[in-house]
């Protein structure tokens, strides 16, 4: 059996070279194996994780219960174990798993929020296209908004990944899987712009092919955007608490009610397993039962 240190390196190596999660995911498992062997070096003075049986799982379970983490985070963090002990047991030839036992433990999906469509394009209409910020940000609000992208994936664009002329666009999202997404009239008019006329204007180095840069030339990093997208949304009057990814839940949302099958919306997100996109549809049964409520006399 190899060793601790090196059982939950090669661990984390293994999700990120075999399974190809994203950093920010890889950051996670390692937080919560980090909280594992924290865990049972308190207990039981350093019983390391390939020699943790299966009532250590459960107490583990409990503790993180008590601990006053969401439900989300505990399922998450069993989730992480469940892989860890059959990474284990496939790749390292450990005999026997303790987590195969241990209860599933179901969650609640909370819905998404979204804005509606007046308001999106109340947001939209707010912004002053008089200067290479203003353009940008129509840009880059159009593109999350029209296209459904993460904000990291539309930082992530570069100017090779717009193709105007075919109506569409490139973007690499979680896992380094690349997608094609289409711009829409709207959107490909903001960035078209945006490129020509505001882009230039934020003297971007010669060589930067990135999309969207700040103020300074440069790319524009994840939380540049993030603030971007709030004060803009200050602006407009909308509620502080909507985010860059209500943007990305909008656009699922109204594409549902308008029509569209929850197969396309999945391809446009870029989800591998079509159970995440089905969250969206009970966006839509709320909404129904909403309108229900409101409009028929005996609701």
């Amino acid at each position: 059996m190899i060793r601790l240190r090196n059982a939950v390196k090669n661990f984390l190596d293994y999700l990120a070279l075999e399974r190809g999660l994203s950093r920010k995911t890889l950051e996670a498992y390692e937080s919560d194996m980090s909280g594992f062997v924290s865990f049972l070096n308190a207990k039981s003075a350093g019983t390391a994780p390939e020699s943790a049986a299966p009532a250590d799982l459960k107490l583990y379970r409990e503790h993180c219960l008590k601990s006053g983490l969401s439900d989300k985070t505990v399922a998450r963090r069993i989730s992480v174990l469940r892989s860890f002990y059959s990474y284990l047991e496939s790749e390292c030839g450990a005999h026997g798993n303790p987590a195969a036992l241990l209860a599933s433990f179901k969650t609640a999906d909370a819905l998404p929020h979204t804005i509606s469509e007046q308001n999106v394009n109340s947001l939209l209409l707010s912004i002053v296209e008089d200067g290479p910020l203003g353009l940008r940000d129509l840009a880059l609000l159009e593109v999350l908004y029209s296209c459904g992208l993460r904000i990291s994936e539309a930082g992530a664009l570069k100017l090779d990944d717009l193709r105007f002329e075919e109506g569409f666009l490139r973007c690499t999202g979680k896992g380094f899987k690349t997608r094609i997404v289409p711009i829409g009239s709207c959107a490909g008019t903001a960035l078209e712009s945006y490129i020509k006329s505001g882009r230039p204007r934020l003297h971007p180095d010669p060589s930067e092919k990135h999309v969207f840069l700040n103020k300074n030339g440069r790319p524009f990093s994840r939380c540049g955007m993030w603030r971007a997208v709030k004060s803009r949304v200050a602006s407009a009057g909308l509620p502080p608490d909507v985010s860059p990814h209500w943007f990305r839940h909008s656009f699922a949302t109204h594409m549902l009610e308008h029509g569209a099958s929850i197969r396309i919306i999945q391809e446009l997100l870029g989800h591998a397993d079509i159970s995440t996109t089905q969250i969206y549809t009970h966006v839509d049964s709320a909404r129904l039962r909403e309108l229900h409520s409101k409009f028929h006399p005996r609701a």
